[in-house]
């Protein structure tokens, strides 16, 4: 394309189709197959991935994206739908924040996991008892981006400009080395 700049992103993917049978079993078989393998799931689809890394951003954080809801939609149609796109917001930001140490990306997971509890507080106490150890998973996952999320704010709103203001001679250890 004339770019020197070149995008790679390496491939250790494979894929699983339904051909029958359950959405929740497809899903069974894939946790089995990933049990001991540093796998995600994706739900970018192929071509969507390939133009990110044509426009040399394969790792860009992913914000939220509008609900479109059916005119008459039932609740739990639309309570799965908020619950879905709260999850792709939650995926999509993955590797942006394990591969990239993205802030951006970290802030974009919070912003998912926020949106997924605010939802589930819509649901009564019994339906939230069906999927408690979600709820408290998504809890502790929050808390754990916090702690990054205030790390990276430390860093770019307090550490960095005192390096510019002073000099990159300024010894900020006492500031980072307990973080």
């Amino acid at each position: 394309c004339g770019d020197d700049k070149q995008a790679f992103v390496p491939i250790n993917e494979f894929e699983l189709e339904l051909m029958k049978g359950s959405v929740e079993d497809l899903f069974a078989v894939a946790r089995q197959l990933t049990a001991d393998l540093p796998l995600t799931l994706s739900l970018a689809a192929k071509a969507e991935r390939g133009h990110a890394l044509l426009q040399g951003h394969p790792y860009s954080p992913v914000r939220a994206q509008p609900v479109c809801l059916a005119p008459g939609a039932l609740a739990d149609d639309a309570m799965s739908m908020i619950l879905g796109n709260c999850l792709q917001q939650f995926l999509g930001n993955w590797n942006s924040v394990i591969l990239t140490n993205d802030a951006e990306g970290v802030h974009q997971m919070r912003v998912a996991l926020r949106r997924f509890r605010s939802a589930v507080s819509l649901l009564d106490e019994q339906q939230q008892d069906l999927i408690r150890e979600q709820i408290d998973r998504a809890k502790h996952f929050a808390n754990v981006l916090g702690g990054a999320r205030d790390h990276d704010v430390l860093l770019s709103d307090i550490v960095q400009p005192v390096l510019e203001g002073f000099g990159k001679d300024i010894d900020v250890s006492a500031l980072t080395d307990s973080i």
